[in-house]
């Protein structure tokens, strides 16, 4: 029974050990390695903000010649600048049920950069669903609440009062956000539209000596809007056929869950393809009427390029300069935005003074850009660059480097959190060995003593009849193997079956202390399987197996060569 019970606990315990060591792997380890393989350089916009009008926007934004200078520093493998793609009214209609939502910024990303957010394959492969990694901020669902009224009035002292949420609740149209699992959405498979037209508003607004004013519009003031965009747009442009939105399916590699990002990322291998898309199907919806500049500038709006940089949709390409700005303030004028529609602009000089609190002046239209690869000439310049280091060991040269070029950057990562936790699982692994086989000599030491204290009557008959120390050595040393064998077999079977058993509470409680002690801290961990944990570590049970024989043979040999050594007559005589 010693021996089962010593066989079917190193069963458990080394299984265990391992398991939680590969799930730790799998969730942490991995992970944290490639994820601090990764830096993530921001632009400092706070110290530009409170300079006031007549900054250099581009002061705001990192260039082609950032990271010119960035990938020259030792050790480092590949360098982005992240830039939201300049494509609107991105829609996911089928993450939750009976629920949409809209994804704001759409980023490409590099797949040797992908780590940093997912430790699956990132790349677009035609005819297989798109790995995406979603932004749990844009989980919003936007409702209407009018409290059974069709006019409402914000007064001026409720905006006053300061009490945003107050504000907020008076509102009619209000925003709250949708529940989630991450463990159900990671490798779900989703369906977003790209382009198509918004819904029609359905209220106005409108400024009184009270306040602001909402007022709900009727069902025929809402499809009169509809019929006078239709009309208007279908001067230019098959309405129906541009109406259509492009729909790609994609899985979900990834969550973020972070309060300062907002991005939701696509291979970047794949945006190309996207935008030539997005564009060429406002081309192929064109009809052969001429779009004069005016009609450009106020009732239609779009993307805008200015023979450099490709601006527009809620996200630039290029910095918030030149045709950045004018297009957010087209905007607001403009009656329709046109999915797809590219308007050529005149470029402006990047030393011209900014003639606008955003950097921006007004540049003149143009016409139509009816080219649908201008996305991939057109040049990037964002807020944020992601640098990909050779390996973890290096980051802290890399990071001094940044700082000598004068990038200023803090590393916050505590990577020694989790060397500490794999040392204590090395240590668990260690002390589960050594405390096996100190336990085995003294099992079977001890089991055989008491045996042999039990038998010295047999001892002595054996002896009588002329059996020699040897032939006595020998049967305890068989007997000792043979006990230690079926106790072997004993443990081994109701081992395997208790680790089978005890593997459901052992999956709660890993889910537990990973979610409590890493994954609030650090966000960095992915969901494991709750069968690995039903796993038998069979490599380590073939070792303890033949460690078990060994020590069984060789600490045999004490006890009975103590049998062996006993006299016939005293042994008798004992009885």
């Amino acid at each position: 029974m010693p021996i089962a019970l010593l066989v079917s606990l190193i069963i458990i315990i080394s299984s265990q050990v391992v398991n939680i060591r590969e799930a730790v792997e799998i969730s942490i380890f991995g992970t944290i390695e490639e994820q601090n393989t990764l830096i993530e350089l921001q632009k400092d916009t706070e110290q530009f903000s409170s300079r006031g009008f007549g900054f250099n926007p581009e002061d705001l934004y990192y260039t082609e010649n950032d990271v010119a200078s960035i990938e020259v520093i030792d050790n480092v493998q590949d360098t982005q600048i992240l830039v939201p793609a300049p494509i609107g009214n991105a829609t996911v209609i089928n993450l939750f049920d009976d629920l949409t939502f809209v994804v704001s910024r759409v980023t490409p990303l590099n797949s040797d950069l992908a780590g940093l957010y997912t430790d699956q394959r990132f790349s677009y492969v035609p005819g297989e669903p798109i790995p995406i990694v979603l932004n749990a901020n844009s989980f919003i669902e936007v409702y209407g609440d009018w409290g059974g009224q069709d006019e409402i009035t914000i007064t001026r002292g409720s905006m006053g009062r300061g009490d945003p949420t107050a504000m907020q609740n008076s509102l009619p149209i209000k925003s709250r956000v949708i529940n989630y699992d991450k463990n159900e959405l990671l490798n779900k498979e989703i369906t977003i539209k790209f382009g198509g037209f918004s819904e029609v508003q359905s209220y106005e607004t409108g400024m009184t000596p009270s306040g602001v004013t909402f007022k709900k519009l009727t069902e025929e003031e809402v499809n009169e809007k509809i019929r006078e965009r239709k009309d208007e747009i279908s001067k230019y442009w098959d309405y129906e056929q541009l109406d259509v939105p492009l729909e790609y399916t994609f899985k979900v590699v990834g969550l973020i869950e972070s309060e300062s990002n907002r991005d939701t990322f696509i291979p970047q291998d794949f945006v190309s393809e996207l935008m030539q898309g997005y564009i060429q199907h406002q081309i192929d919806a064109r009809n052969e009427a001429e779009i004069s500049t005016d009609v450009l500038g106020n009732t239609f709006s779009g993307l805008e390029y200015d023979g450099l940089e490709l601006t527009g949709g809620g996200s630039p390409v290029g910095r918030f300069g030149g045709g950045g700005t004018r297009m957010m303030r087209d905007i607001q004028s403009a009656s329709y935005a046109i999915p797809g529609l590219v308007i050529e602009i005149e470029r402006e000089s990047s030393t011209e003074e900014p003639t606008d609190p955003w950097g921006g002046s007004s540049s003149d239209i143009i016409g139509e850009y009816q080219d649908s690869s201008v996305y991939e000439s057109s040049v990037q310049n964002g807020e944020t660059i992601l640098i990909k280091i050779e390996q973890v060991y290096d980051r802290p040269q890399v990071i001094d480097d940044l700082n000598k070029l004068g990038y200023a950057y803090h590393d916050l990562s505590d990577v020694d959190v989790f060397k500490e936790l794999k040392s204590t699982l090395d240590l668990v692994s260690l002390a589960s060995v050594v405390a096996y086989v100190g336990l085995s000599i003294i099992i079977i030491i001890f089991t055989m003593g008491k045996f042999i204290a039990e038998s010295k009557k047999e001892i002595g008959i054996f002896r009588a009849v002329g059996a020699t120390r040897n032939d006595i050595k020998l049967v305890f040393i068989v007997q000792a193997t043979l006990y230690s064998l079926i106790g072997y077999l004993v443990g081994a079977g109701s081992g395997i079956l208790l680790n089978m058993v005890l593997s459901g509470p052992i999956s709660s409680w890993f889910d537990s202390f990973i979610g409590k002690t890493i994954q609030e801290s650090f966000n960095v961990v992915n969901p494991v399987e709750s069968a690995i944990f039903s796993n038998i570590n069979w490599e380590a049970l073939a070792v303890y197996s033949v460690v078990l024989f060994i020590i069984t043979t060789i600490t045999s040999i004490i006890p009975a060569t103590s049998a062996a050594n006993v006299s016939p007559v005293e042994a008798i005589r004992s009885e």
